[in-house]
């Protein structure tokens, strides 16, 4: 982990027009927050959780208890949040972000979103950092933000998590930062259960300072690729290392000779039927080659993402004065794919909206930016 640097005071402007929900449309807004309780309670988080044994009925109609087993339930709606065993330690929302007073009343952050994903399974946080990141030939032309999200879990799925993240602000696409040293420590931060406020308070600044300079490293990446103008081979070359769309096949297989047709059973008539021909895709040394899909379907599939993706680095977000045909042009085409126009589901429209925020955090698409942004950054220099 690298050395915790000094972190300047944050200015909060409670420009709501500006704000990450207002943007993106996750969560609710909390930029009025001064204190943890309050931002508990804008954003919705402010519900307590019990720990209850876990009961059965058995064939004979006995009720028991399950040993080490144990359902986290609402005790404002009744929603079972998920099973955990007997040394999983309960933490409510107002211990897990408590350390935010200190946090914010020292200037070294301000309260920006909050929201709840699959009913209360997982409760998050987005916090804005100081500072902002200026990007093109001119600078100025692309603006990107410094956050960090704050995660809770009441499924036993994960501890309090601190993620380094950032929103650009032309289309409000999110970066977690995965700068080689976040990539070892797998640019996550855990907070124990077990840990006292005040220690976590004192870890919580270790970790703001960290999240900087690994924000810091992953933006002067994104410099780079700002400055590196693609050729029209260039983008689809980038394009087919993250979307193949070419399906080659091999000759099919030759047919077994058909023989003369028996009076036997079932297994001799199936046995007399033509072979099924199948064609599979070229295999070189036990790997597809370059830019080659598994299946047809894929490279379909495929076909029309990079066709989206095209017109993303086309449009007036994308393609403006300083960063047109740039990599970085190209990563946040992706990008907006990634946050914007990937599939989710949902039966509402609020359900979509807050799977997609999970997706965007912790999803396919989170992996589909990170593959994105190291696959670019190979690119650099070639």
């Amino acid at each position: 982990m690298t050395t915790a640097t000094t972190l300047p005071e944050i200015v909060s402007t409670n420009n709501h027009s500006d704000s990450f929900h207002v943007s993106t449309g996750y969560g609710r807004q909390i930029n009025e927050a001064v204190s943890a309780e309050q931002a508990l309670k804008l954003g919705n988080l402010d519900f307590h959780v019990n720990k209850i044994p876990v009961e059965y009925t058995t064939e004979n109609g006995e009720r028991k208890i399950a040993d080490g087993q144990f359902v986290n339930v609402r005790s404002d709606n009744g929603a079972s949040l998920g099973v955990v065993g007997e040394r999983y330690k309960l933490l409510q929302n107002r211990e897990a972000f408590a350390f935010m007073d200190e946090i914010v009343g020292n200037g070294l952050a301000s309260y920006e979103a909050a929201g709840v994903v699959n009913g209360g399974k997982t409760v998050w946080m987005m916090a804005k950092l100081p500072g902002s990141y200026d990007f093109g030939a001119s600078r100025g032309v692309d603006t990107v933000y410094p956050y960090v999200l704050l995660v809770n879990t009441f499924d036993g799925s994960r501890s309090v998590q601190i993620i380094p993240t950032t929103r650009r602000m032309n289309c409000n696409n999110m970066l977690h930062s995965i700068t080689a040293n976040a990539r070892r420590q797998n640019n996550i931060y855990s907070l124990r259960h077990t840990k006292t406020l005040a220690d976590k308070i004192g870890l919580v600044k270790t970790f703001l300072g960290n999240a900087t300079d690994d924000i810091a490293a992953t933006m002067a990446i994104a410099d780079q690729m700002a400055n590196r103008q693609l050729s029209v081979a260039e983008t689809q070359h980038y394009l087919d290392l993250l979307f193949p769309s070419q399906f080659r096949e091999t000759a099919p297989a030759p047919a077994i000779e058909q023989q003369p047709a028996t009076s036997g059973g079932l297994f001799d008539q199936l046995m007399q039927q033509p072979a099924k021909i199948e064609s599979t895709p070229v295999v070189v040394d036990g790997e597809l080659p370059e830019g080659f899909a598994a299946t047809k379907r894929i490279a379909d599939r495929n076909g029309r993402i990079q066709t989206t993706i095209r017109e993303n680095m086309a449009n007036e977000r994308n393609a403006v004065d300083g960063i047109r045909g740039t990599l970085w042009s190209a990563y946040n085409a992706v990008s907006e794919y990634a946050d914007h126009q990937k599939t989710v589901r949902g039966a509402t429209a609020a359900e979509r909206s807050e799977n997609r925020a999970f997706n965007n955090f912790f999803g396919t698409a989170n992996e589909l930016k990170n593959e994105a942004f190291a696959v670019a950054e190979t690119l650099i220099a070639s």
